[in-house]
């Protein structure tokens, strides 16, 4: 399991994905995402030249990660899917998700 969940190994994964793809920790914190997530970002919230909205960027999802886990558990080969929000300052971007 420690080589499935391993920092490595999840960087590949998202490297090889060619849509935005994260991962996110335990904790719910995005632990690690691939450069066309990170343009998404930039496409959907452009922050100007002193804007620090970066800072303060944060990512919802409609499902708790508990049940998002629990779903998969009951059913691997099933892909669930959730609405998710990414936000910095005051703008936000809503679209769809499947883990």
């Amino acid at each position: 399991l420690s080589k499935l969940a391993s920092i490595r190994t999840i960087n590949a994964i998202l490297v090889a994905c060619p849509s935005p793809a994260f991962a996110l920790t335990s904790s719910k914190k995005i632990l690690t995402f691939n450069v066309p997530f990170q343009q998404l970002v930039k496409r959907q919230l452009p922050s100007g030249p002193n804007d620090d909205a970066r800072h303060d960027l944060k990512l919802a999802l409609d499902l708790n990660v508990a049940d998002i886990f629990a779903r998969l558990d009951l059913d691997g080969d099933t892909p669930v899917t959730s609405g998710f929000v990414i936000g910095a300052g005051e703008r936000q971007y809503r679209g769809q998700l499947s883990a």
